[in-house]
């Protein structure tokens, strides 16, 4: 009998080791598959916040067709943390912007554009196209 019992306690080890490396890689797995989907959502979001600093940077171009200050920090939305950065490389009738989004303190994302700029001088609001579009 103690033969047997001998086995099954080396058995029993055995099942609960190898329940244990189980388990150990399926929480790896859905641990590693949450971090992938926290990063996603932070990349769309920081996309967001760069598109609205793009969207901001063509009202500007759309009142001043010289505008070439640009935007630091600026947050979107307010209070969320969340801010853009643009800057503006203006030689009328082309501008260069290149937004810079940080999201939750780190992730950051980057859109380059170029764009043409049209209308007749001094009348307001300037026709603004986007020529190029560069995201990273």
């Amino acid at each position: 009998m103690s033969k047997e019992s001998g086995f099954i306690l080396l058995i029993s080890i055995f099942a609960i080791a190898l329940g244990s490396v189980l388990l150990g890689g399926f929480l790896m797995i859905v641990v590693s598959t949450l971090q992938i989907a926290r990063y996603h959502a932070w990349s769309e979001e920081a996309l967001y916040v760069a598109e609205a600093g793009l969207q901001s940077s063509i009202a500007q171009l759309q009142q001043n067709s010289q505008w070439n200050t640009g935007f630091s920090n600026q947050p979107f939305p307010a209070g969320s943390g969340n801010v853009y950065t643009v800057t503006v490389a203006n030689a009328y009738p082309v501008a260069t912007l290149n937004v810079t989004a940080t999201v939750h303190g780190s992730y950051t994302r980057r859109i380059l554009a170029k764009v043409l700029i049209t209308g007749a001088p001094q009348a307001t609001p300037y026709t603004v196209r986007i020529d190029t579009w560069k995201e990273w």
